[in-house]
């Protein structure tokens, strides 16, 4: 809005407050006769005529605008197309995406993501050795912010489980309460007989070629399929001390499996041949 507009308007405004004046004396004083009376009359008239022109001015200017109103408007509906566009491609993006990762090949194998055969292993096994457990289906989770949705619906440790490795791709499973500070910068120091060098996280496709997961499922129970126990095992210290029951997805990220602490280390991990290292993390 220009200045010239502005003054427009501020003008108008006080125009309209002396007609209000005015006539507000004319009402307040009905006994003025002659020349005073015709003279307020004479100025109240001058005042209304000047309101006019100055509501004209206003009308030309908004008159003069209407093409520029027209091209705003315009420009905001090309700019909701576009943004209509842009949403329907990211659409597009995500669902070509799921499309390409609806599987993966692990050891010769087609492996299906979040499907409910591809837990069914897990869950056989835990048949097999007699663990108690319990399942929560729940729409897939890729970080622990996500799934702290569910927090409510299950007791026990809520884990957090990182796959990493060291300079010559030596890889390690981290599972640790979902809480525990974890610097990987330390770990190094404590993991000097396991790793060697800088730790990182990682790949994708080393986590599915070493575990048998994707992104988002990791969990100690996809130890089954490293059948060659070539990945470290570490566990948080705070599992033994301070819980009875743990939270892990079972190999798919649209499930969560709880069973027992001593069922998992003395049953399932006994099962594999696996002798789970504890760390005090907070400690580090």
């Amino acid at each position: 809005m220009s200045s010239d507009f502005l003054v427009l308007l501020q003008r108008q405004e006080q125009l309209r407050q002396r007609i209000h004046s005015l006539t507000t004396t004319l009402e307040s004083l009905p006994t003025i006769k002659g020349g005073n009376k015709d003279v307020v009359i004479t100025t109240l008239n001058e005042i209304r005529s000047a309101v006019l022109a100055v509501d004209s001015k206003i009308k030309e200017y908004e008159n003069s605008n209407m093409e520029l109103r027209k091209e705003i408007n315009d420009l905001r509906q090309q700019l909701e197309q576009l943004d209509s566009h842009s949403d329907k491609s990211n659409t597009d993006e995500v669902k070509n995406k799921s499309h390409v990762d609806t599987s993966f090949t692990f050891q010769g194998m087609s492996i299906p993501l979040n499907d409910d055969q591809h837990a069914q292993r897990v869950y056989d096994l835990f048949k097999q050795l007699n663990i108690e457990h319990k399942v929560l289906n729940h729409e897939p989770v890729y970080t622990c912010e996500q799934a702290s949705k569910y927090d409510n619906l299950l007791s026990g440790a809520h884990c957090k489980n990182l796959f990493i490795k060291d300079k010559k791709n030596n890889f390690c499973l981290i599972s640790a309460v979902e809480d525990t500070p974890i610097r990987l910068n330390q770990l190094g120091k404590v993991l000097k007989d396991k790793l060697q060098g800088k730790i990182s996280f990682a790949k994708e496709e080393e986590l599915k070629r070493q575990l048998g997961v994707i992104a988002g499922a990791v969990t100690p129970l996809a130890l089954i399929n490293d059948v060659s126990n070539s990945v470290q095992f570490i566990m948080d210290e705070r599992f033994k001390t301070e819980f009875q029951l743990l939270n892990f997805h079972p190999c798919v990220n649209t499930a969560t499996i709880t069973l027992a602490f001593d069922d998992f280390v003395h049953k399932f991990l006994k099962h594999l041949g696996r002798n789970p290292v504890f760390i005090d993390f907070k400690s580090i």
